[in-house]
């Protein structure tokens, strides 16, 4: 999803943290581990993360949306970036009508 996004002009990244076991920085460490990080290993390889900043417009975030959408019907999975849009949406339209940059 992350190079579908990227390729429409939307920048994405890898979130740094789930199962930290497998992150490079951390490789030679020792520490304890407690059962299999299934739910952490889950982390590491769905998470990732859209960038905001404060002028953010609707029409971006219908353009994320959108976006997100297509990649949904190309490969069948949700992204919470569809499921977030609305509250996104409807803050940047209040603040737009008081105003104020999105």
């Amino acid at each position: 999803m992350i190079a579908f996004l990227e390729s429409r002009r939307i920048a994405a990244r890898l979130l740094s943290g789930g199962n930290l076991t497998r992150h490079p920085a951390y490789q030679g460490a020792n520490f304890r581990v407690a059962g299999e990080l299934i739910n952490s290993d889950i982390v590491t390889e769905r998470t990732f993360w859209v960038g905001v900043r404060p002028r953010l417009t609707a029409e971006m975030v219908d353009y994320l949306a959108a976006t997100s959408s297509a990649d949904q019907r190309r490969t069948g999975y949700a992204s919470a970036a569809v499921r977030s849009s609305k509250t996104s949406r409807a803050a940047a339209t209040a603040l737009s009508a008081a105003g104020k940059p999105a």
